[in-house]
């Protein structure tokens, strides 16, 4: 059943066995589950089928960096969420990034990667991927992929898979609404979690429409599957029994919030012996209908004895301008300048910028005029190698509540996010690493544009982002350590459970969207088993 409150229902009632939050990857997911086992299910969206500005704004909020990406241009707030941008990109997290890592500070996942085995394998069939097999040896004999490194090294080729991307909204839509077991509500915008106290036991959720009209919605357990950032935010708000908020006793909420920085740490110059078409993963150019794609990524033995967190590594071919060391020393001075910074290379930068005085010409041309004369701008400058990196989960990044409101009353967020010392100090060994491996089986050669950075333009404005929005709820056994436990249930209550990737304790390297679907298959199958123990 659809019901739409923008449509302004007078009489409705919405009762269920389970309430869920969101209608994103995982709310849809985890709805669809329940209802096979003939579960009744309320699906709350807080948006329409189709984008609307109205339902966006309430994604605005604020930033304490400069450079993060606005919080309503990274998410999508209407059926089937951020898979509606989603680029398909699937991958399990490694089996290391579950493991409790004694470099790694607040690491550790309370179930095991062999655990997720099985719900990763049934989460294929909601992004609609093929076979189960991530190995490079079953791609290479069923794709036209070839390993990047082919000798023993510190460095492997790895394989992601590709959605077609699946539109979860657009996919499951029709089976959602056809359901004798759910009621899919639309422009259902929830406000609160309503608890008294003592804690302990959820009665219900408070809704509202975009005209600020208000329901309310019960249930025997209830799911939150708002978002990476506001399935934080809503707990944070619902303050009637826990003044902190719902899952706040012990200040853990919001906090080790993760992204995966991309970072643009060094240009390759291959050699001859290592081939272009290998390197730009042309081979790619004949993949299978739903797609595989490589990456090179350090060893998992590697990663042990360095002690350095995950990364991946993609090369893109860049031509000599955008590589030129003489416009990066321009940007590197003019930072200086502006920001009255101190470097120790000021006569190496007026060397780079000498030496490629054409570089520079044209660089300043093109920006200022629009003018392009440079005939060895055009030319082959090597590779950029970009990483996307795993963050140290770190307490101070945290997502907390503004002053500001939005059109619901409701506080807007406010995201307190860098890059550490620790990131960046990884970020610089792997590059390291990389240079020794590709010298060494004499297949590139490396400079490293981290080292060349002295006013922190590649951790700045040179950084991208996956937009992969993690932790805030992370999961641990000990309530002093997380929000939910290894079940997804928020500590110290009775039917409120979390599903999302904000409930990672690290994130590894890749896209969330496979790790949040086998979570959300994972919580659905307790919850099932829970009800047949009733």
């Amino acid at each position: 059943m659809l019901i739409d409150l923008n449509d302004k229902p007078e009489q409705l009632i919405l009762e269920a066995d389970v309430c869920i939050a969101g209608a994103g990857a995982a709310g849809i997911t985890i709805a669809i589950e329940l209802a096979k086992a003939n579960i009744n299910v309320i699906l709350l969206e807080g948006g329409g089928k189709t984008y609307t500005d109205e339902s966006q704004d309430l994604y605005k909020g604020g930033s304490n960096s400069l450079f993060y990406p606005k919080l309503d241009s990274s998410r999508l707030r209407y059926l089937g969420g951020t898979t509606n941008h989603w680029e398909g990109s699937c991958r399990t997290l490694s089996k290391i990034d579950f493991e409790k890592r004694d470099w790694v500070p607040n690491s550790g996942w309370p179930i095991t990667k062999s655990e997720l085995d099985p719900f990763y394998k049934r989460a294929h069939n909601y992004c609609e991927l093929g076979v189960y097999d991530y190995s490079i040896e079953y791609w290479e004999k069923h794709s036209h992929l070839k390993r990047t490194i082919t000798a023993e090294s510190s460095f492997e080729t790895h394989v992601n898979q590709s959605s077609p991307p699946t539109r979860f909204g657009q996919k499951y839509l029709p089976y959602l609404t056809n359901s004798k077991n759910v009621t899919l509500v639309l422009n259902a915008n929830v406000t609160n979690i309503n608890e008294s106290k003592p804690i302990g036991k959820i009665s219900g959720f408070t809704i509202k429409n975009h005209q600020n009209k208000e329901y309310t919605a019960t249930a025997d357990n209830y799911i939150i599957a708002m978002g990476g950032l506001e399935n934080s935010r809503i707990l944070l708000l619902s303050r009637e029994a826990s003044e902190n908020g719902l899952g706040n006793e012990n200040d853990m909420l919001g906090r080790y919030y993760m992204d995966h920085p991309g970072v643009k740490m060094a240009a390759v110059v291959p050699t001859k012996n290592w081939a272009k078409s290998v390197v730009m993963g042309e081979n790619l150019k004949n993949q299978p209908p739903r797609g595989v794609a490589w990456t090179l990524e350090l060893s998992e033995k590697t990663l042990r004895e360095k002690k350095l967190c995950n990364a991946r590594i993609a090369m893109a071919e860049r031509n000599k301008l955008f590589l030129s060391k003489g416009v990066e020393s321009v940007h590197q001075l003019k930072k200086a300048y502006g920001e009255n910074i101190d470097i120790d290379s000021y006569f190496e930068h007026i060397e780079n910028i000498i030496y490629d005085w054409d570089l520079v010409a044209e660089s300043i041309g093109r920006k200022e005029f629009n003018t392009y004369y440079s005939e060895r701008a055009k030319e082959f400058g090597g590779y950029l190698a970009n990483a996307m990196t795993e963050q140290h989960p770190d307490y101070n990044n945290r997502i907390t509540l503004s002053d500001k409101k939005d059109k619901l009353g409701l506080n807007k967020i406010k995201l307190h996010w860098k890059v550490t010392n620790q990131d960046k100090e990884n970020i610089k060994k792997v590059v390291d690493e990389l240079a020794h491996e590709l010298s060494r089986l004499r297949l590139a050669r490396v400079r490293s544009l981290v080292a060349e950075d002295e006013t922190d333009r590649i951790f700045e404005e040179l950084l991208s982002y996956g937009y992969h929005h993690m932790g805030g709820t992370r999961m641990s056994d000990d309530p002093k350590n997380g929000v939910v436990d290894s079940q997804l249930k928020i500590h110290n209550r009775k039917n409120i459970y979390v599903a999302g990737s904000s409930v990672f304790p690290t994130g590894g390297h890749v896209t969330p969207t496979l790790t949040i679907v086998a979570l959300a298959i994972r919580l659905a199958d307790h919850l099932i088993k829970e009800k047949g123990k009733s």
